[in-house]
């Protein structure tokens, strides 16, 4: 990849494209610069999600050392997958309302 830029990732997405890709369902990145751009102009409507390790610490690098063993329990609360009763909805809101 010539770089990680909107033009770089436009390139790669135009590659997917003339090897028959039509749609993308999902893309997980971790917050890359220019992506975002690039796949709405190259794969309109595809949903771009934040990688979940990369949410959890960039949220633990602005809080407090002491705060971060009780904000480290929250989220592997919120972002527990085992099973979908692990995830009920409105989980994330209660959990922000105590903040």
């Amino acid at each position: 990849m010539p770089s990680e830029s909107a033009t770089g990732w436009k390139l790669q997405l135009q590659v997917l494209r003339q090897r028959g890709a039509r749609k993308i369902g999902l893309v997980v990145a971790d917050g890359i610069m220019g992506l975002e751009s690039a796949l709405s102009a190259s794969f309109s409507g595809t949903p771009l999600q934040r990688c979940t390790t990369h949410i959890k610490r960039n949220l633990l690098a602005r809080v407090r050392a002491g705060d971060k063993p009780e904000l480290a329990e929250d989220l592997r609360q919120v972002f527990r997958t085992d099973a979908p009763e692990d995830n009920p909805p409105g989980r994330m809101e209660t959990m922000a309302g105590d903040v």
